[in-house]
């Protein structure tokens, strides 16, 4: 091995595709070691700070972890796919729950509910007033006792007053958007999917090691024939356990 120093590319970025097409084409497997960046320094004739820039654009990828007293390792795949799909009919399973258990797992979701002003940014999408009183569903949702995301929901107060029981710890099976579709809301929804880094917050109740962001999710629910908004979803997912599946 050696960098090409007539190519375009920084030596940090064809160490990076080096190892990258090595577990691609599965050379490398899950929780393979990486060699050390003195090992890397060594066999591709770089100094170590290149070495570990390599390595970090793996982190940051997704495809390497960190790990106290072994370095750097080939990570695992996601354990969960979570699905998406934008013909349900009622009674389908679908979100969290249905996800984990077809995955082999065990669902564990802590639920903490409250009503606080809406922020700025809920009450434009909700349109309603701003400080407006919300109710908010905070979820910590995790599977085999790893965790896997945070869901916080922001529902209109007039919404809760009509169906109480989107204020209550359980909406009861098949979760608050069969129970909107029972009392006639013809459901419309659309995801805006991105990737940040974490909150420190964020990191501690999810668990992540340095350098993995989080999947973030927007769900906005309005009710299809009047497009009035019902609710809004901001889900924060570890990128590491979770892989996003959308069918059309």
């Amino acid at each position: 091995m050696g960098i090409d120093r007539y190519s375009e590319k920084p030596a940090y970025i064809q160490i990076a595709d080096n190892i990258r097409e090595q577990i691609q084409t599965k050379q490398l497997h899950p929780d393979n070691p990486i060699p050390s960046t003195r090992e890397l320094a060594s066999s591709w004739d770089v100094d170590q700070a290149t070495a570990r820039r390599a390595l970090n654009v793996l982190v940051t990828e997704g495809l390497l972890r960190v790990q106290r007293g072994m370095g750097f390792t080939v990570k695992t795949k996601p354990h969960v796919t979570r699905i998406a799909r934008n013909r349900l009919k009622r009674g389908d399973q679908r979100g969290f729950y249905a996800d984990v258990v077809n995955a082999g797992m065990t669902p564990d979701v802590t639920t903490n509910i409250s009503r606080a002003p809406a922020p700025p940014e809920i009450a434009s999408i909700l349109e309603i007033p701003e400080n407006a009183t919300v109710v908010i569903r905070d979820r910590h949702m995790a599977a085999d006792g790893r965790p896997l995301q945070l869901a916080t929901t922001h529902f209109p107060a007039d919404l809760v007053e009509t169906l109480p029981i989107l204020g209550e710890m359980d909406t009861g099976p098949g979760g608050m958007y069969q129970r909107m579709e029972e009392i006639g809301h013809e459901l419309h929804q659309e995801d805006i999917v991105s990737a940040r880094p974490p909150t420190p917050d964020e990191a501690r109740q999810l668990r992540l090691d340095k350098g993995v962001p989080v999947l973030t999710i927007t769900r906005i629910t309005t009710n299809k024939n009047t497009n009035v908004p019902l609710e809004v979803t901001l889900v924060r997912l570890a990128s590491e356990r979770n892989e996003l599946r959308y069918i059309v």
